[in-house]
């Protein structure tokens, strides 16, 4: 009896380990579309500098159907990749920190941040992203986007700003999330 026992120990072990395992995981994930969220900087002195907000469509439901899978399959929404690139005449010396922010309605959550102190001269810097889930945002049609940053010095000349962003998508194959 001990030795079945054994036996049948081994097998299920065996069995976990060459393939099993994946059904314990049971999820895939996949990238959202790149959004893009452009704003001024116009000429101020220095210190605190709110940027413009901007109402971004998530087309999640697009998404969605491209891959096959239903709303309440999204186990997690989280941002994958987050870059902020100047594009006017102007360095990111300008700044002495920033953030980026996405909400809905009157709540307001930090997405990313300018890394600290701003890298020396930089005109693309990739931002510090939060490791929130925004799974309850990107399930609306829209979201806002919107910032603010302390500005190391007075701005002369208006500087342009583009922030891109992508977020990855945890999905579960089989159950609910």
């Amino acid at each position: 009896m001990k030795r079945i026992t054994k036996l049948l120990l081994l097998f299920t072990l065996v069995g976990v380990l060459t393939g099993g395992c994946e059904l314990l995981t049971n999820t895939v994930k996949v990238d959202s579309d790149t959004y893009y969220y452009d704003f001024v900087i116009n000429p101020t002195e220095a210190g605190p500098y709110s940027f413009s907000e901007q109402v971004i469509s998530t087309d999640i439901n697009q998404l969605l159907d491209d891959n096959n899978v239903k709303r309440e399959k999204i186990k997690s929404v989280k941002i994958s990749a987050i870059r902020a690139v100047i594009i006017s005449a102007h360095t990111f010396d300008i700044l002495d920190s920033g953030e980026i922010y996405l909400g809905s309605g009157t709540t307001k959550t930090t997405m990313a941040w300018w890394p600290v102190p701003v890298p020396a001269g930089s005109t693309d810097v990739p931002l510090d992203a939060s490791s929130d889930d925004f799974k309850d945002l990107i399930l609306q049609d829209t979201f806002t986007i919107g910032g603010s940053c302390n500005l190391s010095g007075p701005l002369t000349t208006q500087a342009m700003v583009q922030v891109w962003f992508e977020f990855e998508l945890e999905f579960k194959l089989i159950g609910k999330s």
